[in-house]
C-alpha cells in the first residue's frame, strides 16, 4: 500500500513539475516577443 502511495504521490509531482515548466516556457516566449515588438 506505501509503495502505491508514494508511487502516486511522484506521479502527481511530476505532473506538477511539468506544468511549471510548461507555463515558465509560456511566459518566456511571451516575453521573447515583447521585446522583439518593443525592438
Amino acid at each position: 500500500m506505501d509503495s502505491g502511495i508514494t508511487y502516486t504521490n511522484q506521479l502527481t509531482f511530476g505532473l506538477v513539475s511539468l506544468q511549471r515548466i510548461i507555463c515558465i516556457g509560456r511566459v518566456h516566449d511571451g516575453h521573447e516577443e515583447r521585446l522583439r515588438s518593443l525592438n
